[in-house]
């Protein structure tokens, strides 16, 4: 249906609007057409503005009146104003971001002629005036103009400029989006005075893989370089030539540094194309607090659906040091949940993880090893993967396994390594996470075996049949655990924000309970999504937080430690 059919007397509405500017004199000619198979109306339209008479077009999108109705030439190209759209729409002071379903095409239209009126006139110096722009634009707005994109960081401009003004040789690396064609700057080339220079902010796969070599220089206002940079008359080749004696062969890109100011280039036989620098945002948007685990190592056990994005969360929220474990290989089915995508398929996950990693942080530490614990592997093998384990700060076990888990409490315990663990209940219904401090919670196996008492109590509904399922210890031809993605994202975030809790010092910790069980649906116990239930272990008492100012009472109230489901 229809924006007219919808709202009875709107449309009476508009050409009432419209058949009162005609009585006003100014609008001379107004024909309405209905176009059934787009969902729009337009309305040819005359109107005197600016001293002409203006041949214009209304158009009205089939969502109207939620948003603005446009108004255009109906010549297409013609070009009435300097606040016009390419499409040729008037960008009016009337617009999508202050539009109100109150407006009508009798504002639109004296929007449009107080914009000409305004822009036909001559000051006392003989200068046409000018309507100021009430555009803010983003930087991502002002990029869509852009279908070159250059990417360059300020450690890559302080090398070259640290070589003064002689031309550089650039490494690149080009790469085909379907709206913009991206060349990264990776690194400088050797040269007779200079070593080679890699930029090791950028990710591996982009610094060791170029495809492009480009030239760069320092470049002074006014001087030959800045000059061609700047003429956009200037044939290709003659830019190329203040850059380079090696005669121009039909494709090139030159970049020159003016100050802050990039000016970028691609080159090509019949002409020269600007390159815009995307401009790269350096604001803070990690809290402070997650500046203590800047140093610490974080051993990721099981890179599977959880483990994958446990790690990428832990990485882009301060972790740079990791140790993954895992035997399994990525496959196409692993898609659904896991972090990785199909550029990974095939790898062992513990090297398509790693590559994620360093994908978010160039600078990640990222130690490995592609086995899985309790499996068959040399004795000196499994022992140099549990030296690692027991060199971390914290073990995050995702593997699903009993036994893998088993191998990890036994680093936990033995060697004082503080662990959390998380699972998926089958079927995608919640999930639980918890954590083992050494000297504070009982050792993993004890806080595991009171988690499954605790469920499996008889005075509570019977788990889901699957709600425990052991990759490790059943056959590897067993039926997949059932969750999607969003299950399995809603308990890895929990479990990765228990993990960066676990890095900061004790007293500081978030979490007064050690375990929590979420459900995402009613099932089980869970009467509805999101409900918590906080596990009180034996002998333990909660820990208060330094932000926990809710009264004792309300507090039990609203997390019900251990408590019997209704």
């Amino acid at each position: 249906m229809m924006w007219f059919q919808r709202f009875d007397d709107r449309l009476a509405l508009e050409k009432q609007t419209v058949a009162e500017l005609m009585a006003e004199g100014w609008v001379k000619r107004v024909d309405w057409h209905v176009d059934a198979r787009e969902g729009i109306i337009r309305a040819d339209i005359d109107f005197e503005a600016g001293d002409q008479l203006r041949e214009a077009q209304l158009i009205y999108p089939f969502v109207y009146p939620f948003v603005p109705l446009r108004v255009c030439p109906r010549t297409s190209g013609e070009r009435w104003s300097g606040h016009q759209w390419p499409s040729g729409e008037l960008c009016l002071e009337i617009r999508a971001d202050n539009w109100h379903p109150d407006f009508t095409a009798r504002d639109m239209l004296i929007s449009a002629r107080k914009l000409l009126d305004t822009e036909s006139q001559i000051d006392g110096n003989g200068v046409q005036l000018q309507v100021p722009s009430d555009h803010r634009f983003t930087e991502a707005q002002r990029l869509l103009g852009s279908f070159l994109r250059l990417i360059i960081s300020d450690g890559l401009k302080a090398e070259v400029r640290r070589r003064t003004e002689k031309v550089q040789f650039l490494d690149l690396l080009t790469s085909a989006h379907s709206s913009a064609w991206i060349v990264t700057a990776v690194g400088l080339m050797a040269s007779a005075d200079e070593e080679s220079w890699v930029d090791m902010s950028v990710p591996a796969q982009f610094r060791e893989n170029p495809n492009r070599v480009g030239r760069i220089a320092v470049v002074q206002y006014g001087d030959a370089r800045h000059l061609a940079l700047i003429d956009p008359r200037r044939p290709a080749a003659e830019i190329w030539a203040e850059f380079s004696s090696i005669p121009f062969d039909s494709n090139g890109i030159v970049v020159g540094l003016l100050g802050d100011c990039v000016l970028a280039k691609w080159l090509d036989s019949e002409k020269a194309y600007t390159i815009a620098e995307v401009p790269m945002d350096k604001q803070q948007r990690t809290p402070e607090r997650n500046a203590a685990a800047g140093d610490k190592r974080v051993a990721i056990i099981g890179c599977g659906s959880m483990g994958s994005k446990v790690a990428a969360s832990l990485a882009r929220s301060g972790v740079t040091k990791f140790m993954l474990v895992d035997d399994d290989v990525l496959t196409a089915g692993n898609l659904v949940r896991n972090d990785l995508d199909w550029t990974a398929v095939g790898s062992h996950k513990v090297d398509g993880v790693t590559a994620r990693l360093r994908a978010i942080n160039p600078t990640v530490d990222v130690q490995s090893w592609t086995g899985r614990l309790g499996g068959q592997h040399s004795t000196s093998s499994l022992e140099a993967c549990l030296r690692n384990l027991t060199a971390c700060d914290l073990i995050v076990e995702t593997t699903g396994s009993g036994q893998g888990f088993g191998i990890a409490a036994a680093v936990a315990t033995q060697d004082q390594v503080p662990m959390v663990w998380g699972r998926v209940f089958g079927g995608g219904f919640g999930g639980y996470l918890a954590r083992c401090r050494p000297g504070i919670e009982a050792p993993p196996l004890d806080v595991r075996h009171e988690i499954w008492a605790w469920m499996t109590d008889p005075s509570r509904p019977k788990p889901p049949d699957d709600s425990a399922l052991d990759y490790g210890a059943e056959a590897d031809d067993q039926a997949a655990m059932v969750a999607d993605d969003t299950d399995v994202s809603v308990i890895s975030a929990h479990l990765a924000r228990m993990a960066l809790d676990m890095l900061r010092p004790v007293e500081a910790s978030d979490y007064p309970y050690s375990v929590y069980l979420i459900g995402l649906r009613a099932e089980w116990i869970f009467k509805m999504p999101f409900q918590t239930f906080p596990l009180l272990l034996k002998g333990a008492v909660p820990t208060a937080t330094s932000k926990d100012s809710t009264p004792e009472g309300e507090a039990r109230a609203l997390v019900p430690a251990a408590a019997d489901p209704a």
